[in-house]
């Protein structure tokens, strides 16, 4: 009788078993109801336990005929090492299962049982919360589901072979390699080209990524040319110790010139030169004669690593699930030696070994696996520590089309936060960051680098980008983008780390710049009266002016600094945060037409973080009535204020003092708040007159509390009569003020509020 099972070609197990494969076998006689299991030796790492499974099939006969049997022989495989770490695997016990017929089956060597592939994930991870009866009720729904023609659960669509056991990676788009798949004449083959990484001396088997597709036959002799002067640079600086080189070559892709489909899966992968000739031959393809043509035109000789890298594609009857095409494409390496490739000659016992193929990453491919759908023309300045981390995330979430601005080169100090490593060194930092995201993919063209200072940019950059992110962290840049009116892009943000990596800012400026970088970066001093980390901040930077560099870092200048005290993972903290919400407010779905502020914090143990949002309205705008030159941008609460307190008084002259700061490059007052006169004020139909009862306490506590950055800044007063203009009494107020705020310095800020205006003067 002819022997029909494989588990009549294993010997008898005379081990010793591990506790946990005995309490196994325990397990499987009690569900399968029988009293004796043979245990059998696989090989030296595993045992396979021969059981017979009972198979619901269809009452009407199986699908199509297929064989599937109401009892199947199985074979249960367990790693006498790693059990339970590694799940056992399912094997079909039957030399004459119809692996042709079936997918969702592992490709095996020749002469091996097939395994049957039960679940789309990690198999280890599935049994790591399952017992392995679990495991064996599933093995039986999958027989019931080959019965029925229920594998395949996509749409109708063809199921591609399983592979498992592959010794390395084809990079490639599928869609590019099926246009290379002609069916017109007798050429069954083209030639591509591709790079590998010389790891180890080829002791590996390397990962191979195919270049650009588009090579035309005549250029290849150019080509070789060009490869054999690559490979020759390469070798010899990997003989001196040089190990992150590519090597590059040429392989074949070869397919059936007839065009014919073909349903039949075949799961044994040829371990040599003769199997895989018999592989080809099943899929009605002349392998020989294409390698006939490779070593004739010495193409053979381009390859450093002696091996040929070869793709088969296979035409199936409907499109392969997960891609929009009816092409398989199958993937090996003949590991030629040099006796081979002098004789221009393969001999039949050559090794061949299988690999897998993976999908260069897409932009859509990104964000897809990102959760994102931002694509906006972005132009980020600066490509520092907080910079790389922010650009990097925008590339690795599908974002390609970014312009990256920086005129610094990249120090071996910069390491510590960098998201570049030592090789860039003395490299522009804009250029290499976009050298390594364009290494990503082929789909780079949109990727561009400025290696100059943003000062010298011109108006056709600003306007040609949806978004500016500037993450320079220097005031002298954001008073730059403040006063130039040619930075019009419709949405611009800023970002910066301080207090040594426990504190992050992202703002994002609102509809027309209202408000505006320096509204919110001024609004986050203001926050330091309430904000207890804000407020250590600006303590700690206030003090700077006695000498004592806390950080080592001047205020306003964050993360590019060479000599700034921050840790990596506070940095990649913040820039996550900013990456997230700038990402999600692409399309200001959430701020709308509003400014954002977001403060987020980390504290030097990690043990305490949070992250909170501000959303600002737009700011009263005022250009003031004396023609001075400065504006004043009043936050929208302290105008309401002011009304209130003039509505509360009625036909009473009343006033305040305004809180906020004077910034001189800008020519602008920021106001924040306001303080309504004390009770020892006096006031009048016609007068006004300020009173000081506990008002320098509360102007101390404010500098006090915000390092000196925010306090008073100027005073306001009505006209309930309706004078629009400085009453000489006013005048005189103003003579007498000005030496004073001369003094800090600080311009002369008085404002009234008549009837219907708001009208300030600045002196």
């Amino acid at each position: 009788m002819v022997n029909m099972l494989y588990s009549n070609d294993l010997k008898i197990y005379s081990g010793t078993l591990p506790l946990s494969i005995e309490e196994a076998l325990e397990e499987v006689r009690s569900f399968l109801k029988v009293d004796n299991i043979s245990i059998l030796s696989q090989d030296e790492n595993n045992i396979a336990l021969p059981l017979k499974l009972d198979i619901n099939i269809p009452s009407k006969g199986t699908f199509e005929g297929i064989d599937i049997r109401e009892e199947e022989p199985i074979l249960l495989v367990i790693n006498l090492k790693n059990y339970p770490t590694k799940a056992p695997l399912i094997k079909s016990d039957r030399k004459d299962f119809p692996v042709k017929n079936l997918s969702h089956l592992y490709v095996v060597r020749k002469n091996n049982a097939p395994s049957l592939c039960l679940v789309r994930e990690n198999l280890d991870e599935w049994f790591a919360n399952r017992r392995i009866s679990d495991l064996i009720i599933v093995a039986k729904q999958w027989f019931s589901k080959a019965s029925s023609g229920q594998l395949v659960e996509d749409g109708g669509e063809f199921d591609p072979v399983r592979l498992e056991g592959y010794r390395g990676n084809f990079i490639y788009e599928h869609e590019d390699f099926v246009k290379l798949i002609s069916v017109d004449g007798d050429v069954n083959f083209t030639l591509v080209n591709y790079k590998a990484f010389l790891d180890d001396g080829f002791k590996n088997i390397p990962t191979y990524r195919f270049l650009d597709l588009s090579i035309k036959a005549d250029e290849y002799d150019e080509i070789l040319q060009l490869f054999a002067k690559l490979n020759l640079s390469t070798l010899k600086e990997y003989k001196k110790g040089i190990k992150d080189k590519f090597v590059f070559g040429t392989g074949l892709l070869i397919w059936n010139d007839r065009g014919e489909t073909c349903r039949s899966y075949n799961t044994l992968m040829p371990s040599n030169y003769e199997e895989l000739m018999e592989f080809c031959s099943n899929y009605s393809i002349n392998i020989s004669h294409s390698l006939d043509i490779y070593f004739k035109r010495g193409l053979n000789k381009s390859n450093v690593s002696n091996r040929i890298p070869i793709i088969v594609a296979v035409r199936r009857p409907k499109k392969i699930i997960g891609f929009s095409s009816d092409i398989e494409f199958f993937h090996f390496i003949i590991e030629v030696n040099k006796e081979f490739i002098d004789s221009d000659s393969i001999s039949p016992e050559t090794e061949v070994f299988f690999l897998a193929h993976r999908e260069p990453v897409s932009s859509s491919l990104s964000c897809k696996l990102s959760i994102r759908k931002n694509l906006d023309k972005t132009l980020f300045l600066g490509a520092g520590a907080l910079g790389s981390k922010l650009i990097f995330h925008y590339a690795r979430s599908g974002n390609y089309n970014l312009t990256v601005i920086d005129n610094d080169n990249f120090s071996p100090h910069n390491i510590v936060r960098h998201d570049l490593f030592m090789d860039s060194t003395g490299k522009n930092k804009a250029k290499v960051v976009i050298e390594k995201i364009k290494s990503f993919n082929n789909d780079n063209l949109k990727l561009k680098s400025i290696e100059r200072n943003i000062f010298e940019c011109g108006r056709k950059l600003f306007d040609e980008n949806k978004w500016f992110i500037d993450s320079s962290a220097s005031l002298n840049v954001m008073n730059w983008i403040v006063n130039n009116e040619i930075i019009q892009t419709p949405n611009r943000a800023r970002v910066e780390v301080a207090n040594k990596g426990e504190l992050g800012f992202l703002y994002i400026e609102g509809k027309n710049q209202n408000p505006r970088i320096d509204d919110l970066v001024n609004y986050i001093y203001f926050l330091g009266i309430k904000n207890k980390n804000i407020s250590e901040w600006l303590i700690n930077e206030n003090k700077k002016t006695e000498g004592n560099d806390y950080d080592i870092v001047d205020i306003g200048v964050g993360c590019n600094s060479p000599t700034v005290i921050m840790s990596n993972d506070s940095m990649s903290y913040h820039a996550s945060i900013f990456s997230k919400i700038l990402n999600n407010e692409h399309d200001r779905k959430t701020i709308e037409n509003n400014g954002l502020i977001n403060i987020s914090y980390i504290s030097n143990d990690g043990f305490n973080i949070n992250s909170k949002r501000i959303i600002l309205k737009p700011f009263y705008i005022f250009t003031c009535q004396n023609n001075s030159g400065w504006k004043i941008r009043m936050s929208s609460n302290v105008l309401n204020k002011i009304y209130k307190e003039a509505e509360l008084y009625g036909v009473k002259e009343t006033g305040g003092i305004f809180i906020g700061l004077a910034n001189y490059k800008t020519k602008t007052i920021h106001v924040f708040d306001t303080i309504n006169a004390p009770i020892d004020s006096k006031r009048s139909t016609v007068s006004f007159y300020r009173g000081i009862n506990n008002l320098p306490e509360s102007i101390n506590s404010i500098n006090d509390k915000t390092g000196n950055m925010i306090g008073y800044i100027g005073e306001w007063h009505t006209h309930p009569m309706g004078l629009d203009k400085l009453s000489e009494v006013d005048m005189k107020a103003i003579r007498k003020l000005k030496p004073l705020n001369d003094k800090y310095p600080i311009p002369t800020f008085m404002s009234i509020l008549s009837k219907d205006k708001f009208l300030p003067y600045i002196f």
